[in-house]
């Protein structure tokens, strides 16, 4: 029951960190057509149906969401390596801290990472900026402090 517990927190944590990701991307795509006065202001409603319709399509690719995993996968499974290294009372209180870090860490190694690998290619627009990365970065701790949340330990019906 624990295992499948962790792996259902780990996909919900995960599908969340993809969403934020796939929508600061998108609103920074937008906010960057503002200066050019290309067209319109650009409305809500095409701000909602856009930021829907792209990640939709990270989805479909599948390449962004499986770099995502593993990335995440790993800085999750290093954070709970060093935290089960703790003492208990010490990795409780510092548990919350070490998955949110490990997120933001593992979401901007990642592009980095990527951008590397492609010799300076930058395989997500949005990671062009130092704001862009760090909004991936963003998107990972919020995904790894979920991550903590739903796989604490449970609290005892009796109190001490």
């Amino acid at each position: 029951m624990v295992i499948l517990r962790r792996f259902v927190a780990f996909a919900v944590a995960v599908a969340l960190t993809l969403a934020l990701a796939s929508a600061a991307a998108t609103q920074g795509a937008l906010a960057a057509l503002a200066p050019l006065e290309v067209s319109a202001p650009v409305s809500f409603a095409l701000r909602l149906e856009t930021t829907l319709s792209d990640f939709l399509g990270l989805l479909a690719v599948g390449t962004v969401p499986v770099a995502v995993t593993v990335a995440l996968a790993l800085g999750w499974s290093i954070a709970g390596l060093v935290l089960w290294r703790l003492p208990s009372t010490r990795a409780e209180a510092l548990r919350g801290l070490g998955y949110i870090l490990a997120g933001a860490l593992a979401m901007m190694a990642m592009h980095v990472l990527l951008r590397l690998a492609f010799d300076g290619i930058v395989p997500m627009a949005a990671t062009r900026t130092t704001l862009g990365l760090l909004l991936q970065g963003v998107a990972g701790a919020i995904g790894g402090g979920i991550f903590a949340y739903l796989t604490r330990a449970p609290r005892s019906a009796v109190a001490p």
